[in-house]
């Protein structure tokens, strides 16, 4: 570009590198702030992984379940096993599946947990149809399945605090021994319910994919009301 000073003097002028940059980084800057937002917007797949603790205040009555066996003089399967026993520790583990919209709401896809008894449990005497039953919980064990949940997320910084509720049904096996005329047979006491739990947590950040959490679960109903609760260490990724 050719110009002239104030004496008429023609010169060729510098090309305006500095606006041209200044706008290629404001440009920059417009995209790189769209795509976070977009990014944030957008629902995110997120997996976990637990363990912990689960509580259980009083084991219910069940359903005696058993194989029949040749010779058995009558069988009791399926037959009411009335009065429960005391209350159970689990040691659990699980995973789910869920979906998180503005890195805030999270919505639950499928969530499964497993645990087995633990600590010393004494056996416990019942009755099934007029027949002696000796229930094991020692060995008991059980299978929770998430439906549906939802929670909400509070971000700061690296930490993140929510509270949700979780929808599902629970199974609750307990090994036992029912007499029969002058033999023992091998059965199961089963117990199955829906369930309605609380949900806090508390997560940090570990990196930009990756959380760890402390989750406390309060048991608002399950096979009664406020029926336990759970303690449980997460880990969970969102891609």
């Amino acid at each position: 570009m050719i110009g002239r000073d104030l004496a008429g003097t023609a010169f060729a002028s510098k090309p305006a590198v500095l606006p041209r940059a200044s706008a290629f980084c404001l440009g920059l800057a417009v995209v790189i702030g769209g795509g976070k937002t977009a990014h944030a917007g957008r629902l995110q797949l997120d997996l976990s992984v637990d363990g912990g603790l689960e509580y259980m205040t009083t084991a219910p009555s069940s359903t005696f379940t058993m194989a029949e066996a040749e010779g058995m003089p009558r069988s009791v399967a399926g037959k009411d096993l009335r009065g429960g026993y005391g209350a159970l520790t689990f040691l659990s583990v699980g995973g789910s599946m869920g979906v998180v919209w503005k890195q805030r709401y999270w919505f639950s896809l499928l969530g499964m947990r497993i645990g087995g008894a633990i600590g010393p449990y004494s056996p416990v005497l019942r009755s099934v149809d007029g027949s002696p039953a000796e229930l094991r919980p020692a060995r008991a064990w059980h299978v929770d399945l998430d439906a549906l949940g939802f929670r909400v997320r509070q971000n700061v910084r690296r930490w993140s605090f929510g509270a949700g509720m979780t929808f599902g049904a629970t199974i609750l096996v307990t090994p036992a021994t029912v007499g029969i005329g002058a033999d023992a047979y091998e059965g199961n006491a089963f117990a199955a319910t829906f369930f309605l739990r609380g949900h806090l947590e508390v997560c940090r950040r570990v990196d930009p994919v990756a959380r760890a959490c402390l989750v406390v679960s309060p048991f608002v109903r399950q096979f009664r009301w406020f029926d336990g609760g759970a303690i449980a260490l997460r880990w969970e990724v969102s891609p």
